[in-house]
């Protein structure tokens, strides 16, 4: 999260329009404090542009979490199409490995979502057709 609020501040996105960013673990404690860290944007000129715009356009996010709240959190906060599946492998193996998915497809999630997360949106990200 540190690391997404420097480069934001830095302007680094803006200044980079093509680069696209890639952030594990649902964006850490981004999704939490999102209404914070734009508060700091409109209230006290803060960043240059709103910060979550910038992060709904250039930055993606893996699913290495595991919990459903902080999944529907994060996703409602940057869209379902910022997501990608991410497993932490090789920290998880086994049940915890077979969670990554699982947890996903669990999650209330409508079809086209989870489908997204489990496949198309990383093809989208990287260009693969």
């Amino acid at each position: 999260m540190l690391a997404a609020l420097q480069l934001l501040k830095a302007d680094i996105p803006s200044k980079y329009p093509n680069i696209k960013f890639h952030l594990s673990h649902l964006g850490g404690a981004l999704p939490f404090l999102m209404q914070r860290i734009e508060d700091n944007y409109t209230d006290w000129d803060a960043f240059n542009e709103s910060p979550l715009e910038t992060l709904k356009r250039q930055f993606w996010f893996d699913t290495a979490n595991f919990h459903q709240p902080s999944l529907i959190n994060s996703v409602s906060t940057f869209g379902v199409e910022k997501f990608m599946l991410g497993s932490d492998f090789p920290y998880f193996q086994d049940d915890k490995y077979t969670r990554a998915v699982t947890y996903i497809k669990e999650s209330g999630l409508d079809a086209k979502g989870i489908d997204g997360i489990l496949q198309h949106n990383a093809l989208t990200l990287y260009q693969v057709h």
